[in-house]
């Protein structure tokens, strides 16, 4: 619904852990338009709204989904999102190199260095939440200085 509505791109998250047929079926027909949101915390897995811990390792999550045609994924240290403390880089970073998938950054992120530190290590993405709402980071000069 969603993509045939002219969104680009959709996020799936607990549905790729519980449901990896359907996930299949979705990249089989979506292709990259299909990514999947990694939260996890102490390097597991979890869903249900970050309820949930699983006995996934994140890395070995994400070379799942690469392997089932996934493109991109929006990793998400959930002990750092909101705390404005920097985002994970080793474990963005590690997730990154042990993968040749497009990794999106999320959590933690409070200032335009960790926007740099990010960039020095790579990766291509990050989601920049409640330092925009405090007014730590200013979106436009973000997209002029990292486009």
């Amino acid at each position: 619904f969603y993509l045939e509505q002219g969104i680009s791109r959709v996020i799936l998250g607990t549905a790729a852990i519980e449901n990896p047929d359907f996930l299949r079926e979705a990249v089989s027909m979506y292709k990259e338009k299909i990514a999947v949101g990694i939260d996890c915390k102490n390097g597991m897995v979890c869903g249900h709204g970050w309820l949930q811990e699983s006995e996934v390792q994140y890395i070995d999550f994400a070379i799942q989904m690469e392997a089932v045609g996934v493109k991109t994924i929006i990793v998400t240290d959930i002990s750092r999102d909101g705390t404005l403390t920097g985002p994970n880089i080793p474990y963005t970073r590690m997730l990154a190199e042990k993968t040749g998938l497009n990794v999106i950054a999320s959590g933690g992120v409070s200032s335009m260095e960790d926007l740099e530190n990010l960039s020095e290590n790579r990766i291509p993405g990050v989601i920049i939440g409640k330092a925009l709402y405090e007014k730590r980071i200013s979106l436009p000069d973000a997209v002029a200085r990292f486009q």
